[in-house]
């Protein structure tokens, strides 16, 4: 029976090691906050080779919160044995685009709203190795996948 404790107590602590998530409020000004907390977490998981990234796409997904009329959201980072999730909930039922990359400028239509809707979700799609929206309870999850570089897979 002890053993078994002991198995459980192993497998909650490394649950731990591999799910980090904090409960957040949108404020703009937090922004830095949340690069920080990313960049913190990546590190402990000896992920500096997509430190950046992460932070470009984490940052990027938190600032989408902003159009869902409810600043509450909760920011999770998986370690999976292929890639980093970075995932962003909220409680909008509105679901996001990932617009393609634009290569030409003549395809981004008019810049003005490009400004203030949709930049940054195209910035995650050229970032990272997979995106997605996934409708919950009350919500959404909006995340990114992130692979590991060669040098740095665990």
């Amino acid at each position: 029976m002890a053993t078994m404790n002991t198995d459980a107590s192993a497998v909650r602590a490394n649950l731990v090691r591999e799910i980090q998530s904090w409960g957040l409020e949108y404020a703009p000004q937090r922004l830095p906050l949340v690069r920080e907390m990313v960049a913190d977490q990546m590190r402990r998981w000896g992920l500096e080779g997509r430190v950046e990234d992460a932070r470009l796409v984490a940052t990027e997904l938190v600032g989408n919160v902003r159009h869902t009329g409810d600043k509450h959201f909760r920011l999770t980072m998986r370690r999976r044995p292929e890639a980093i999730m970075i995932e962003v909930r909220d409680f909008s039922s509105v679901l996001v685009n990932f617009p393609e990359p634009a290569t030409d400028l003549t395809a981004l239509g008019d810049l003005r709203e490009l400004a203030e809707h949709g930049r940054g979700l195209s910035c995650v799609r050229s970032f990272a190795d997979g995106v997605g929206v996934r409708p919950v309870r009350n919500g959404k999850i909006v995340w990114a996948k992130l692979r590991y570089p060669h040098a740095c897979r665990p």
